[in-house]
């Protein structure tokens, strides 16, 4: 729910850089962001909710951009999952 993404991606934002490093973040995400497609199956919002936490975690664009490419996706989609991503990602920064 989108309640709970800003909840956490507000977490996220207090402990980047002090408490919890990039890495981290990165490692605690990737294997969520290997299934995003997927899980767009059943929650549309997910590529928005997965930005606004990426956003929160104050990950570099390449990070981003470097787990968006690890998107599985079956076929070939009209629009690519990591295009997906990254539109949701810089929609946040506006």
């Amino acid at each position: 729910k989108e309640a709970e993404v800003k909840l956490v991606a507000q977490l996220f934002e207090k402990v980047a850089g002090e408490a919890c490093q990039p890495a981290a973040f990165e490692e605690g995400v990737t294997m969520i962001v290997e299934f995003l497609d997927d899980t767009a199956t059943d929650v549309p919002q997910v590529y928005d909710f997965m930005a606004r936490m990426l956003r929160g975690s104050k990950l570099p664009q390449e990070t981003v951009e470097s787990l968006a490419d690890k998107i599985s996706v079956d076929g070939d989609p009209e629009v690519k999952p990591k295009d997906k991503l990254i539109k949701a990602y810089a929609a946040l920064v506006q």
